[in-house]
């Protein structure tokens, strides 16, 4: 690898917090009042960001119950962007059936890399508001974008370490990206020479996730004029400036690389 920089370290923690997909709120169901464990709730695994292909035109969401001897229709409350998103103000559980499936469809007018916004919500009549544990609302943030894969390689960041990757390509955008490359926050370039690969990144500086203390962000800043793409390795050099903004200081510049496998 060719190294241009010195490097100078200073102790790193990484702090990130991963968000659940479901707001947890409480529920109360009239019939059982005194009910310790949650009556309605959505599934736990339910993502909050939901990334749908061009394509997509429904999104399925899992409700689950505690008793499932007889069937049930569960109210529900719809609130967003309803010109984009048809969705039922009911679920119905079968007799025997833990589990039901509300299906979301998806209007074709929906834009491509736009932002769209659903909460759907168990109705407060079924809703315990003194159990900590349930899941009774959900807060979808839904993008279609056409990003598929590219190339799968090893990803080494001179900082942060080195581990299996995947570099997308957006036909749409002409656009290359490691999603979340770091920890959280996409890092994007463009091609900008077919035959030698070389490339420009999309902006000049990145978040990477990671907090040096907290509010003090660990942020990339791109050091363009030594990107460069060596042919041999199929290696990918990406170079950067690890800084803290908060502390006006870093921990030096070198290379990150991602060569294709």
């Amino acid at each position: 690898m060719k190294k241009l920089f010195n490097i100078s370290y200073i102790a790193l923690f990484a702090v990130l917090a991963l968000f659940s997909a479901c707001t947890e709120e409480n529920e109360y169901t009239p019939a059982n009042p005194s009910a310790e464990t949650n009556p309605y709730k959505f599934e736990a695994s339910t993502p909050s960001n939901v990334i749908l292909a061009l394509t997509d035109s429904v999104y399925n969401v899992v409700v689950e119950r505690a008793d499932a001897t007889e069937e049930v229709t569960l109210p529900l409350v719809v609130k967003g962007d309803l010109d984009v998103f048809t969705v039922p103000t009911t679920v119905t559980f079968a007799a025997g059936e833990a589990t039901a499936e509300l299906q979301i469809a998806i209007a074709p007018s929906m834009e491509a890399f736009k932002n769209y916004y659903l909460e759907v919500s168990i109705d407060e009549k079924f809703v315990n508001p003194y159990l900590p544990d349930n899941n009774s609302v959900c807060l979808f943030t839904f993008l279609k974008e056409d990003y598929a894969p590219f190339a799968v390689g090893k990803y080494t960041a001179w900082l942060f370490g080195a581990w299996n990757a995947l570099l997308e390509y957006s036909p749409m955008l002409d656009l290359y990206r490691f999603k979340d490359c770091w920890v959280k926050g996409d890092v994007t370039f463009r091609i900008t020479d077919p035959e030698t690969m070389a490339f420009e990144m999309t902006a000049a500086s990145f978040p990477t996730g990671y907090d040096y203390q907290p509010g003090a962000p660990v942020v990339a800043n791109v050091l363009a004029k030594y990107n460069y793409f060596d042919a041999e390795t199929n290696t990918f050099y990406f170079a950067y400036q690890m800084f803290v903004p908060a502390l006006n200081g870093g921990f030096g510049e070198d290379f990150d690389t991602f060569q294709i496998l």
